[in-house]
């Protein structure tokens, strides 16, 4: 529970806030898990897994994993992966699924790259990527940007869903109002209330004692360095409240379909959509 309050109270408006960049143009209207899996059985042209995207696939396990795979195993990191990134473009964040596509797009990115360096233009990020890389940094954000548009086109379905998960889940959502502990340095001792400002500016002060005050049980005890003074700290008891579910309804939905439906949702659109291996005899 303490672990769920920290990204509460410091993570919200990043969940909030993700992916707000502008973004190709998808289909409109609600994305129910049919309608989904409906778009992707729909999908008559089986997609096409070369030699080369099936031995990129296969060094990215080994590297991953430090294992040789199996050829089934590969093929359901392959299945998978395409399964994402053609989520990706049916919820209009991406406009191309291949590995190709993922190819020039890379090329293309360098090109920019080389072109902002020669011009002087200061840019984030290395001069040039290197494939492997590339694929590492878009398919790093590419669930976060799923997972948000899907939170932003949620049926009613889904949204009574999520509402069971914040049932389940209550304690995940409470916020720290104040904690008290006892403070003392061999000399003198009081209690101390630490409010909800003071506990979020020890983020950036003394996120020790702030991971600690978050995670301790009562009577445990950690000491700390204070203008030359050993002070002891003992943790007395933390206040909370409850949130409700239409108060924080986006960042259950987020979770919801983080923790408990991703997964299922992109296995399934693998299952839907044929793969064709050109490595076969």
């Amino acid at each position: 529970m303490i672990k769920r309050l920290v990204i509460f109270l410091f993570g919200a408006a990043v969940l909030l806030t993700a992916c707000s960049s502008s973004q190709p143009e998808g289909q409109s209207g609600q994305w129910s898990e049919q309608r989904i899996i409906s778009e992707a059985e729909q999908e008559q042209q089986a997609y096409i897994v070369n030699r080369e995207e099936y031995d990129f696939f296969k060094s990215l396990y080994e590297k991953d994993t430090g294992n040789e795979p199996d050829d089934q195993e590969l093929r359901n990191l392959i299945a998978y992966n395409h399964a994402e990134f053609y989520l990706s473009v049916l919820l209009g964040i991406r406009q191309d699924d291949s590995y190709e596509g993922l190819k020039q797009e890379w090329e293309q990115e360098n090109d920019s790259r080389s072109e902002k360096l020669k011009s002087g233009e200061v840019f984030y990020g290395p001069s040039e990527f290197e494939f492997l890389s590339y694929y590492e940094y878009i398919h790093s954000n590419l669930r976060l940007e799923n997972v948000e548009k899907l939170s932003q086109n949620a049926d009613e379905q889904m949204d009574s869903e999520a509402e069971a998960y914040f049932e389940e889940h209550k304690e995940d959502y409470q916020e720290i109002q104040s904690i008290k502990c006892i403070l003392s340095d061999g000399e003198k001792k009081e209690e101390k209330e630490f409010t909800y400002s003071e506990i979020r500016s020890l983020q950036k002060t003394n996120d020790a004692l702030l991971q600690f005050l978050l995670n301790a049980e009562k009577g445990e005890v950690m000491e700390i360095q204070q203008d030359g003074r050993l002070i002891r700290v003992e943790f007395v008891s933390m206040s909370v409240t409850q949130k409700q579910y239409s108060e924080i309804k986006s960042t259950v939905m987020q979770d919801y379909i983080e923790n408990q439906y991703y997964d299922g949702l992109v296995n399934e659109i693998a299952e839907a959509i044929p793969i064709s291996y050109e490595t076969e005899e």
